[in-house]
C-alpha cells in the first residue's frame, strides 16, 4: 500500500533540507577563503570546526526520513565546484609631456652676436624627467626692408652656445616661424639667454622665442 507524506514530516523534512544546504554553504565558503588567503591548497577546513561532522550529521538524518515517507533519498555533493581565478594585466605605457618656456618678444639691431634684452630665462633639465627632444624655436619679422637674420641660445651661466640652436631667417615684414634641430640641455639649472644677428642692422623683431621639451 503507497504511503503519504504526512504534512509534519514533510515540513521537517524541508527545514532539514534548508539547515543542510546553509551548513553546506557556510563549509564551502571557509574553505574557498582558505584557498583565496595562502599559496598552497590545504586539505580540510580549519576555518570551521566540526563542519564536516555536521554536515554528514544531517543527511542521515534527512535521508533517514525521506526512505520512512517513501522518498528516495537524493545526494547532496560535499565538494565545492572548482574555481578558477584569471589574472588580468594591465598595460601602463608612458605617455609623453609637453613644455615650452618662454622666453618673451624684444627686439634689436646688432651686426655681431649679442642678448637680447629681456629674452631670458632659468632652465633645471634634472626638472623633466626622462626627455626625449629639445628644440629652440622662434619667430622674427623685419618691419622695414629684407635681411637675413639668426637668433641662437646660450647658456649664459657657463657663457656656452647651445649647438644646433641656431635659426637663419630671411626676414621681411611678415613674421616667420622656425623650429631647431634637437639640441641638448646642459645639466642641471642654468641661466638662458637669446642672442641675435642681423645682416644689415635693420631693426629687427622677436615675436617669440621659446624652449620646446618632450618627454618620454
Amino acid at each position: 500500500m503507497r504511503r503519504f507524506i504526512t504534512l509534519e514530516n514533510f515540513v521537517l523534512v524541508v527545514l532539514l533540507v534548508i539547515i543542510l544546504n546553509l551548513v553546506y554553504i557556510d563549509y564551502n565558503f571557509y574553505q574557498n577563503k582558505t584557498n583565496q588567503n595562502i599559496d598552497s591548497p590545504v586539505q580540510g577546513s580549519s576555518d570551521c570546526p566540526g563542519c564536516s561532522v555536521r554536515l554528514n550529521n544531517l543527511e542521515v538524518v534527512v535521508n533517514k526520513l525521506m526512505e520512512k515517507n517513501g522518498i528516495s533519498p537524493t545526494p547532496i555533493p560535499t565538494t565545492a565546484p572548482e574555481i578558477r581565478y584569471i589574472q588580468s594585466s594591465v598595460n601602463t605605457s608612458s605617455v609623453s609631456k609637453e613644455y615650452y618656456i618662454p622666453f618673451g618678444s624684444g627686439s634689436g639691431d646688432y651686426s655681431d652676436w649679442t642678448d637680447v634684452p629681456g629674452l631670458q630665462a632659468y632652465i633645471d633639465s634634472t626638472s623633466y624627467g626622462n626627455i626625449n627632444t629639445v628644440t629652440f624655436e622662434g619667430s622674427i619679422h623685419v618691419p622695414s626692408n629684407n635681411q637675413i637674420v639668426s637668433i641662437r641660445l646660450l647658456n649664459a651661466t657657463e657663457n656656452r652656445v647651445i649647438g644646433g640652436s641656431q635659426l637663419d631667417f630671411n626676414g621681411g615684414p611678415d613674421s616667420v616661424f622656425k623650429a631647431s634641430v634637437p639640441i641638448t640641455l646642459d645639466y642641471g639649472q642654468k641661466l638662458y639667454k637669446v642672442q641675435l644677428k642681423t645682416q644689415l642692422m635693420y631693426n629687427t623683431i622677436i615675436d617669440q622665442a621659446r624652449v620646446h621639451i618632450v618627454t618620454q
